[in-house]
């Protein structure tokens, strides 16, 4: 439980700088911009939506929340590797390539997350 509170706690601090960084430091134009805003309110709000499941004691949703959260944070992390995967396929100038790789590397990781959730579904694992 405490490790869940340092998550979401850190989560809403990093989701609310990533939001600020989006709209005063973007190197990657409107499309990094969207990509951040878009997917940065979604871990702020997925991590609230989590929170908000475990204190009504519904463990199955806070489960699917948290999962959804986990991996939008995790995206952050495959940005750089998709940049160099879509230079390698396109030759675009890095202004470009940097927004696409937002949506790519943040969509790509919650169909993951959706499709891993929909398999438990399946399975009885995970509730509704």
């Amino acid at each position: 439980r405490l490790f869940g509170r340092i998550y979401i706690v850190c989560g809403l601090v990093a989701g609310g700088t990533a939001l600020w960084m989006a709209l005063k430091f973007a190197f990657g134009g409107w499309t990094e911009i969207s990509a951040t805003l878009v997917f940065g309110t979604f871990f702020i709000l997925a991590l609230l939506k989590a929170w908000y499941h475990i204190g009504q004691g519904d463990v199955s949703r806070h489960r699917a929340w948290m999962t959804r959260a986990f991996t939008t944070g995790l995206a952050v992390a495959t940005i750089r590797p998709m940049v160099g995967i879509v230079f390698a396929i396109t030759g675009l100038d890095l202004t470009i390539i940097l927004g696409i790789a937002f949506w790519l590397s943040f969509t790509l990781h919650l169909a993951v997350a959706e499709w891993w959730l929909w398999h438990l579904r399946g399975k009885g694992v995970l509730g509704p």
